[in-house]
């Protein structure tokens, strides 16, 4: 199998990620903090926020990819690549504000484990048919 639309969402994720990084450098600069978060705040939450679509978004689009190549429908791999930006983008407006918005960081990150998960479990189910024939 070839790997066409986990490739087109793993680019607009990796564009947020560069707006989300310029953000983090935007705070650094207002702040004059080179290292660490200083006392600012908006700093350590654009770190934050920045830190913490690094730390979930890879793996997650990894095993979509995976579940890609393995021969998952399309639409399947469409709908979790959906509901990742989704997920990241809610998770990062609620995280981003002050005082957090709770309702938009909960949804954001039950929508990114919604996906981590259902990517893994077709990673592994289709593995394993693909191993058993």
């Amino acid at each position: 199998m070839s790997l066409v639309v986990t490739p087109f969402y793993a680019g607009l994720l990796g564009l947020y990620f560069f707006y989300l990084s310029v953000q983090v450098v935007k705070q650094r600069r207002l702040n004059r903090v080179s290292i660490g978060a200083g006392k600012s705040r908006e700093l350590e939450r654009a770190i934050r926020v920045q830190g913490n679509f690094s730390e979930y978004t890879p793996l997650t689009l990894l095993l979509v990819a995976f579940a890609e190549i393995l021969g998952a429908p399309d639409w399947s791999i469409h709908a979790m690549a959906l509901i990742l930006i989704a997920g990241r983008l809610m998770h990062a407006y609620g995280l981003g504000q002050e005082p957090d918005n709770f309702k938009f960081r909960s949804w954001g990150m039950y929508f990114t484990a919604a996906v981590l998960i259902a990517a893994a479990l077709a990673s592994i189910g289709l593995a394993l048919q693909a191993m058993l024939t």
